[in-house]
């Protein structure tokens, strides 16, 4: 279940959605809002499904049409939501209009996510592709349209932290929106003639009058909730995000000021740089994603396993069989010593000179008139005495 405790949102909310817009910040530090217990550093996850915010993006290029607007003497290229983006012939008094959105939650006024009734907030962008600013002839360009949307859904995770860092891969899976959730408390409210309104009303996840009276949790999938306020609060933080308080909503270059960039609001700026607005999106879904699980009612917990740092030694086998080798032939030699000595029944005798001062003289009757060392030696090898 994730809820927020009023409409207006958190300053979570707000930290996670500017981190997900920003093109300078990392998964790794938009993942930071989880609470992760790996103590080692290293841990993994069987994979687990949990609410999430998921994008897409469509290519509307070929809905776009060029109209005639008594107001401007340049091309005015247009959507058929009502999204336009328009030059003056005169690029040099005007400047140069790069790109142009259109942003609501209503699905029913969108142009590639009618169907999509989890739908949290669809953007339509119009895009110069090859512009002439710069020119006093008129400008030159052609156009392409992206919609881009954010909407609930339900991922399959596959988590993992190595190192200390976390990694995922999401997958969505299949959650409809169940059809009996998402319901008036109070159907009356609507004959109240202060709201002026009539059934039946919209079942659009946009903040609006028809949307704010109170409702039931919307429903997704298996057991995954989301709280009324909560859905207001996300859909107000959104629109407030690409639709500032004034109607301009464009990424404009100027020459009145040389090098002077105007744009309006401020998240247009990171749109326009990042350029590829798939990854704009899929971030900022991301990082949306990641504010919900954090914030869940009642903290839920999936438990993995912890794997913790263990010192193996591999051993070599060969490289042992030589100094093996040479401690069972000493062994060896060893035990055949004491047998003979046992059968030959010679006494053991300790590091001692006695018993061979003792057989000197019988020794040296063998060795008399030898000269030389060698035939000392040769003696020595055809005598046999037992100390």
């Amino acid at each position: 279940m994730f809820r927020e405790p009023v409409v207006w949102p958190s300053v979570r909310l707000q930290a996670s959605t500017l981190s997900g817009i920003s093109s300078h910040q990392s998964e790794t530090s938009s993942s930071s809002a989880l609470r992760l217990g790996c103590g080692s550093g290293n841990c993994t996850w069987e994979p687990f499904d949990s609410l999430a915010v998921c994008s897409a993006c469509n290519d509307v290029s070929d809905q776009l049409v060029e109209v005639d607007v008594d107001s401007f003497d340049g091309p005015v290229y247009e959507l058929p939501n009502g999204a336009r983006l328009y030059n003056h012939l005169d690029i040099l008094s005007g400047g140069f209009t790069h790109m142009a959105t259109m942003g609501q939650g209503d699905r029913a006024r969108t142009l590639a996510f009618r169907d999509n009734d989890l739908l949290i907030y669809a953007l339509s962008v119009i895009q110069a592709t090859n512009d002439a600013a710069g020119s006093r002839l008129g400008p030159s360009y052609t156009c392409k349209a992206t919609e881009c949307a954010l909407y609930y859904c339900v991922n399959k995770y596959k988590s993992k932290v190595v190192s200390g860092i976390l990694q995922e891969t999401a997958t969505p899976v299949s959650a409809p929106r169940l059809q009996d959730s998402w319901q008036l408390v109070d159907p009356l409210a609507v004959t109240d003639s202060s709201y002026g309104l009539t059934l039946p009303l919209n079942d659009s996840l946009e903040l609006s009058l028809a949307s704010a009276l109170q409702r039931t949790d919307l429903q997704i999938g298996d057991g995954f909730n989301v709280s009324h306020v909560a859905v207001m609060a996300m859909s107000y933080h959104i629109k407030s995000l690409f639709n500032d308080t004034g109607y301009v909503r464009e990424f404009r270059f100027t020459t009145e000021s040389p090098g002077k960039l105007y744009y309006q609001p401020a998240v247009m700026q990171e749109l326009w740089e990042m350029s590829d607005l798939e990854k704009s999106f899929g971030n900022l879904a991301a990082s949306l994603s990641y504010h919900i699980r954090a914030e869940s009612d009642g903290n839920p917990k999936e438990f993995g396993q912890l794997g913790e740092w263990v010192t193996l030694v591999q051993v070599r086998w060969p490289w042992l069989i030589f100094p093996v080798a040479l401690d069972v032939a000493a062994c060896v030699f060893l035990l055949l010593v004491a047998i003979s000595s046992r059968r030959l029944k010679i006494p053991l005798w300790r590091s001692s000179s006695l018993p061979v001062l003792l057989r000197g003289p019988e020794v040296a009757e063998v060795l008399r008139g030898a000269t030389l060392v060698s035939d000392m030696e040769k003696r020595a090898e055809t005598a046999k005495w037992r100390l």
